[in-house]
């Protein structure tokens, strides 16, 4: 009985509360990838992730991060991701 309790628990969060989980802030932690180099604030890049182009920032000054790179989502600032590669790139 106590699984049906959770279930009905998850079938009662809020439409706010998962759209946070699906919205902009639930893209932090996520990966893109690169589409137009990415580097500083001044200088957007672009990267895909959830079958969309977004602008894009480095999260760290200085570093240029190449088309095609595998880059995570650190933050979304003013519907920019700030992003950083991965190890895989």
């Amino acid at each position: 009985m106590s699984l049906f309790r959770g279930l009905a628990q998850l079938g009662s969060k809020s439409e706010t509360e998962l759209s946070m989980l699906n919205g902009v802030p639930g893209m932090i932690g996520e990966t893109a990838v690169v589409t137009k180099a990415v580097s500083v604030r001044h200088h957007p890049g672009a990267v895909r992730t959830r079958g969309e182009e977004w602008y894009a920032v480095s999260l760290f000054p200085g570093i240029t991060i190449d088309v095609g790179a595998t880059v995570v989502v650190a933050d979304v600032d003013r519907g920019v991701l700030v992003v950083f590669p991965t190890d895989e790139t």
